[in-house]
């Protein structure tokens, strides 16, 4: 009976020390809402906010128009989309990243965001790395203005263009994520503590069945 506790200790030890399962961004502890900030004449007034919960989020509109978009300050000549996704923009309810969609059919230089942050409680985090930028119309926009949306100045914006002429489903696109939150490790290599601890419980179990193998002999 022993053995078998001092195997069943081991075991759970080792598998305690194993990380947990990697995090996206909807996981995080404390996060309350995603914030969207959009530009129009350097005023922020087509920003968007979403509830930890919200479903829109863990979706993305396959049409974009005045009555099917997530924010944006002219209904229907300019509109938006946001959802978590993964690094290349592809939506995914897991993922570590956020990515903003949207067309413009006026030639105003359109995809004016000036940050995109999450917030916990009185807490604001904004995003700090530019993954994947979609411009628009050839000769619409201002080139490297992208990496504006996470430059964490709000008085910057990206200047991504519009999609005249370039048919109903072309969208422009920014995909963001956050340095230095805690997403958790699940699938890394284990820190050299996490290691320490893994190869003291495989030592305790080898060292278990040794014992139980000697007293078998016996």
């Amino acid at each position: 009976m022993l053995r078998f506790k001092t195997l069943a200790f081991a075991s759970v030890l080792a598998a305690a020390a194993w990380p947990a399962a990697a995090a996206g961004i909807l996981d995080l502890t404390g996060l309350t809402s995603v914030q969207a900030y959009e530009a129009t004449n350097t005023i922020n007034d087509g920003s968007g906010a979403w509830l930890a919960g919200d479903a829109r989020l863990t979706q993305r509109l396959a049409v974009l128009t005045a009555d099917n978009r997530d924010f944006g300050i002219f209904p229907g000549t300019e509109n938006y989309d946001i959802f978590v996704s993964d690094e290349a923009g592809n939506l995914d309810a897991g993922g570590r990243y956020l990515t903003i969609e949207g067309n413009c059919t006026v030639p105003y230089v359109c995809f004016n965001v000036t940050g995109v942050s999450l917030k916990f409680g009185a807490l604001e985090t904004f995003a700090t790395v530019l993954t994947r930028a979609v411009y628009g119309r050839a000769n619409s926009f201002v080139p490297d203005t992208a990496q504006f949306a996470v430059d964490g100045d709000l008085n910057t914006y990206t200047r991504l263009g519009d999609t005249i002429g370039m048919g109903e489903d072309a969208r422009m696109a920014i995909t963001v994520g956050f340095e230095g939150l805690n997403f958790g490790n699940g699938g890394a290599v284990p820190e050299p503590s996490t290691w320490a601890v893994l190869i003291l419980g495989f030592a305790a179990a080898g060292a278990a069945l040794r014992r139980s193998r000697r007293s078998a002999v016996a």
